[in-house]
């Protein structure tokens, strides 16, 4: 669904991007959420992004930094996670 939603997003397909997105955060998981916040943010997908750091908010502090996904984040995301809980 992430290749539908840049697919969409490429292409100006704005009712089909909504779509993507919101199926996107109907799953949403600990496990993918943060790789779900950097392509959000890569695609300027504003309602995905919104979710996403709702849903890191309500993890515990420790939880984030032990995801795999955790390490591969930009500096730039790191900060936007770590932020949360400031």
């Amino acid at each position: 669904m992430v290749e539908v939603l840049a697919l969409a997003t490429a292409y100006l397909l704005q009712r089909l991007a909504d779509e993507a997105e919101a199926f996107l955060v109907k799953n949403l998981s600990s496990e993918n959420v943060l790789e779900l916040l950097d392509i959000s943010n890569t695609l300027g997908a504003a309602q995905l992004k919104r979710h996403c750091l709702h849903y890191v908010r309500k993890m515990h502090e420790d939880d984030y930094q032990q995801l795999p996904s955790f390490n591969s984040l930009s500096d730039e995301m790191k900060k936007l996670v770590e932020d949360q809980f400031k």
